[in-house]
């Protein structure tokens, strides 16, 4: 399955700079009868990430002397035509650099900025200040407000980063566009690039890269230490310099209520697909399905003996009806696709197969193939298709059962998507009647402290998925 950290990754290299947090890896549920197995991220069940800081803080500079000779006017003393005084010409504004990479489409919202040399420590400003000038950099995770980024689309693929301590925006100090300059807090100002970013995915993380320059948010030297500083440096791929971007979540039992019922619009199965697209293969990024999902068997639990594709994150028997569905929708266009393999090893072989049962772990040259299948506008149209499927099914059995809720419904949906029927119906059994977000996560964490199963449905490999799941309730489905 994939990974689905809400929250979200970004780099820097040397001095002070800021960074936000949201990391974003998932583990797929391989028990409880499940049959769709999903990579949920490693939830820690708190609700603070935590960011670090590269770099070194040496600058070298030439003191440069002016010569010159004294020279006396004789006669009258010039003044400029026309003007009693000399007009000093304007600051010269910093222009726009061209982003490093695709632009991540982080969703507005709060955030801790953990970086990849540390597991420990976030971004926080030094001291918890509340001044302006104050700078960035590497904190040991309290979960405090000084650590918490609110990070929002600028347009132009742009972001502000607003502490929420100190309600001030993170800036390239002076505007500057060397290595090594530092990342302070300011005053907004709408009309300063200095004050924008480009947040731009790398590997698993992300790049947070000043809008002036091509450089990005550097924890000092990679070294993960509390007072280590942040700055801006020359992407180098360094840990100092990749960032998970980490969605806030409340602690436990803070959860809102909601007296939505479930109307069973086009919207709500909208709303439940950019949730779940999240969680399972959208690195918690609302709405964001990745189509040209795959992963090879037991890339997230032992109990996974072939592969787990598309945005839904389909497994096992899934897999192979999703397979058929693109065959059966472009015929033509399949062959194609599939001709680019001997006969032998073409998909449209595995078709009505047990591809579970036989373990079929296709090769390099097949695992192309299907890529391309799900990337195919048929292939969009069969994931779409039976997702919605399925769900519909699920809800049917949620309205039915428990509740018409309609945070209740999506969390069904999530749990029994990832646990399978027997596991939606034991957390829902046990809410006994009151299906809160509160009640139900108190009842999915029960299965923390039961050991004999590592991979049950509330368990903290799924912890962070829940909890995704709750934010994303209370912010789009309002």
């Amino acid at each position: 399955m994939r990974k689905i950290h809400l929250f979200i990754l970004i780099t820097a290299l040397a001095f002070s700079a800021p960074a936000a947090a949201a990391a974003d890896t998932t583990a797929p549920v391989g028990a409880e009868g499940n049959t769709n197995l999903s990579n949920d991220p490693s939830p820690s069940g708190t609700d603070t990430p935590q960011p670090q800081q590269p770099g070194t803080d040496t600058t070298t500079g030439t003191d440069t002397q002016q010569t010159g000779t004294d020279a006396q006017q004789t006669g009258t003393d010039a003044q400029p035509a026309g003007t009693d005084e000399q007009t000093e010409p304007a600051e010269a504004q910093p222009e726009l650099a061209a982003k490093l990479a695709k632009d991540a489409k982080i969703v507005e919202g709060y955030y801790y900025l953990q970086p990849f040399c540390s597991k420990k420590r976030v971004m926080g400003v030094a001291g918890k200040s509340k001044k302006v000038g104050a700078k960035v950099q590497l904190a040991a995770q309290k979960y405090g407000k000084y650590e918490t980024f609110y990070i929002k689309p600028a347009g132009s693929g742009l972001y502000t980063i607003r502490n929420m301590n100190s309600n001030l925006f993170l800036a390239a100090e002076n505007a500057g566009t060397a290595n090594k300059t530092l990342v302070i807090q300011e005053k907004e100002d709408e009309e300063s690039l200095a004050q924008k970013w480009y947040i731009s995915k790398k590997g698993k993380g992300f790049y947070i890269q000043s809008a002036i320059s091509q450089n990005v948010l550097t924890v000092q030297n990679s070294k993960d230490r509390t007072g280590q500083k942040i700055f801006l440096y020359t992407a180098r791929n360094k840990k100092g310099q990749r960032w998970d971007i980490i969605r806030f979540i409340k602690p436990d039992g803070n959860w809102k209520s909601s007296k939505r019922v479930w109307k069973n619009t086009k919207e709500d199965y909208k709303i439940l697909g950019n949730i779940i697209g999240a969680i399972e293969s959208g690195e918690q990024i609302y709405g964001n399905l990745n189509y040209a999902s795959y992963d090879p068997p037991y890339n997230s639990t032992p109990n996974e003996h072939t592969i787990t594709i598309g945005w839904p994150q389909c497994y096992g028997p899934e897999a192979g009806e999703l397979l058929r569905r693109i065959f059966n929708l472009d015929k033509a266009s399949f062959r194609k696709i599939d001709s680019a393999l001997p006969a032998s090893q073409r998909i449209e072989n595995y078709l009505n197969r047990d591809i579970t049962a036989m373990r079929w772990r296709p090769n390099a040259k097949q695992k192309k193939v299907i890529v391309k299948l799900l990337k195919s506008e048929a292939g969009h149209e069969a994931q779409d298709a039976q997702f919605r499927g399925y769900m519909e099914s699920f809800v049917r059995d949620c309205t039915s059962t428990y509740t018409k809720n309609a945070w209740a419904v999506v969390m069904y949906c999530e749990i029994r998507h990832l646990g399978g029927k027997n596991g939606a119906t034991r957390i829902f059994n046990a809410c006994g009647g009151n299906y809160s977000l509160r009640r139900i996560m108190a009842v999915l964490k029960q299965d923390q402290y039961n050991t004999r199963s590592n991979y049950q449905v509330g368990d903290r490999i799924f912890w962070d998925r829940h909890e995704c799941v709750c934010t994303f309730l209370e912010t789009f489905m309002k």
